[in-house]
């Protein structure tokens, strides 16, 4: 679920905003959770080529891989989803 307001076919770009971030890396068979950095307007108003391709950039500080164990999985998931509640 993209917390916001995104566009219905929005795309995210997996690339980031930081020198020398080249993307962020996903194993296959994995579930992952993803915390996206929206655009702010200045960046959309500096850089509208790059606004017209992407909403946000995945955060790689945020971003992990979840647990495989499906107990784990849900106290994970529970932990997230008590956290955005508060925000």
């Amino acid at each position: 679920m993209f917390k916001g307001k995104p566009e219905a076919n929005g795309v995210i770009s997996t690339t980031t905003l930081i020198m020398g971030g080249c993307g962020v890396p996903v194993l296959a068979g994995q579930n992952f959770l993803f915390y996206v950095d929206a655009l702010d307007e200045e960046t959309q108003k500096a850089e509208p080529e790059l606004a017209k391709q992407t909403q946000g950039m995945i955060s790689i500080y945020d971003s992990q891989m979840l647990p495989p164990n499906p107990q784990l999985l849900d106290e994970a998931l529970a932990e997230v989803r008590a956290f955005a509640k508060k925000h």
